[in-house]
């Protein structure tokens, strides 16, 4: 071996020596095999639950959003927007948008839905006897239930409910409104409209109607 190749082996040994040449292992190389595992386990949990909250936070406000949308056809649509702002005893107020309404109707209707559904029978569907508001402040987390009074008289709508037309509309017993339909939607669309201008048109954004028969099986599940 001549001068010249001794000289480059060793220059080469040095090279190999210097810490900057020696390839450095990553956090996850230096890491033994059950640590390997462990940790790909932790980030697919991870990756999991940072998912699941993504979905979950879509759901509500998507949720959220249909509630709050008013889509009974009965209800006038600029008095609707006319009760978002009111002027009382020197005052002006503006409407929560953070609030849900939702009306829970009680009949006296002794039929099933699938019974009128079956036989549709218009005008015979009963009264309402009574009326829950449930307000529910999606900001705050808080729910509110205010009673109203099936004898508040207010402006009844009269409508041909064979081909939906309007008639016309005169004072009368809150009640009385349920039984204009036939007990299904559009009884509580007629109802809730009624109880919407009763309370200044505010916005009421769904309704559950709930009849005698339902009653023992509603008791029951309780």
């Amino acid at each position: 071996m001549n001068n010249t190749e001794e000289i480059r082996e060793i220059n080469n040994s040095i090279e190999e020596e210097k810490p900057e040449t020696r390839k450095k292992k990553g956090f996850f190389s230096r890491m033994s095999k059950p640590k390997k595992i462990l940790f790909i386990i932790l980030v697919i949990i991870i990756i999991i639950l940072a998912a699941a909250g993504i979905t979950i936070t879509v759901i509500l406000n998507s949720g959220k959003a249909s509630l709050q949308r008013v889509d009974n056809p009965r209800i006038d649509k600029m008095a609707l927007e006319g009760a978002k702002t009111l002027y009382y005893k020197g005052e002006d107020y503006v409407y929560n948008e953070d609030l849900i309404n939702i009306l829970l109707i009680g009949t006296d209707c002794r039929t099933t839905v699938s019974e009128r559904r079956e036989v549709p029978k218009y005008f015979d569907a009963g009264n309402a006897d009574s009326f829950f508001l449930l307000t529910f402040d999606t900001k705050n987390k808080t729910i509110s239930v205010t009673s109203i009074n099936r004898y508040s008289m207010t402006l009844i709508d009269l409508w041909f409910v064979y081909d939906n037309s309007f008639m016309e509309s005169y004072v009368a017993q809150l009640g009385i409104q349920y039984n204009v339909g036939n007990g299904l939607e559009d009884s509580c669309e007629f109802q809730t409209n009624a109880v919407s201008r009763l309370m200044n048109n505010i916005p009421i954004n769904g309704y559950v109607s709930l009849s005698m028969p339902a009653i023992r099986k509603l008791n029951n599940i309780v």
